[in-house]
């Protein structure tokens, strides 16, 4: 009778690697059904670990149900994913591979200044004017009139009598005569006097104001302040660390923790 295997507990599809759902970032390019393959292949035909023993119910047939799967992936979750993630922030690491000295600093300098003020005062003003004006004015005017006027006229008077039923007059008067008025000379009319308007009195203004004025001046802030020297201190060649550099990426961090995960599953006997 064949022995159990890997292969035989685990599901190629929906396998370990999709319940344990490790955040890989976008440069692997990998999602977990093809590492559920790439686990298989590699270690599919190891022997059982009891761990798979320990969480599967011996009634049921292999493979491991999904909840089985789901509290194996939890477990290994909890042992490794520390040392994962600490892993994957070595190799997402930028670094130049020559140069073996790299001093970054960073200061970041606080600075505040805080400035209460009170400011206070009061003004005042008054003002007085007084108005004393005196108007006189002097009326001395002459008005002369002359006259020359003339007056001539004539007058005549016939009386006539009638005698008793006759019809010839009589004459009784007769009067004729010459009248002549004329006036002359100069009137003067004199207009004299003195007229005087005087006003006076005083005008006062007066006030005060009284100000109060509080506030205050706040300057903060962060200054910032980064610089980076990097370079090769000259005790280790250039050659040195490309081949160094070389050796690392032969390190395959996706090989490195599926192999975590399979010693936990698996014994490393391969069995017939």
């Amino acid at each position: 009778m064949r022995s159990l295997k890997i292969k035989d507990c685990l599901p190629l599809v929906n396998g370990l690697w999709t319940k344990i759902n490790y955040d890989f970032p976008e440069e692997f390019d990998v999602d977990s059904s093809q590492l559920d393959i790439m686990f298989l292949s590699n270690w599919g035909l190891r022997t059982p670990a009891p761990i798979l023993h320990v969480i599967h119910d011996e009634d049921e047939q292999m493979p491991l149900s999904e909840q089985e799967l789901e509290t194996l992936a939890g477990i290994i979750n909890g042992m490794y994913k520390h040392k994962w993630d600490k892993l994957m922030n070595v190799a997402m690491m930028e670094y130049d591979p020559i140069h073996n000295y790299n001093d970054h600093l960073v200061e970041n300098i606080e600075y505040g200044e805080e400035v209460d003020r009170t400011k206070n005062g009061s003004n005042s003003n008054s003002n007085t004017r007084t108005d004393n004006l005196s108007e006189s004015v002097t009326d001395g005017r002459q008005i002369q009139e002359s006259r020359n006027l003339s007056n001539t006229g004539s007058d005549a008077n016939e009386h006539n009598v009638y005698a008793f039923n006759s019809t010839n007059a009589v004459g009784e008067s007769n009067n004729s005569g010459t009248n002549s008025n004329l006036e002359s000379g100069t009137v003067t009319t004199t207009h004299s006097g003195n007229m005087t308007t005087t006003n006076s009195g005083t005008q006062a203004n007066s006030g005060s104001n009284t100000y109060s004025e509080t506030g205050g001046d706040d300057t903060s802030g962060t200054r910032s302040r980064e610089y980076t020297k990097t370079g090769n201190i000259g005790n280790i060649s250039t050659q040195k660390l490309l081949n160094e550099e070389i050796d690392l990426w032969k390190y395959n961090f996706l090989y490195e923790i599926m192999r975590d995960a399979a010693n936990f599953v698996s014994l490393p006997i391969y069995e017939q």
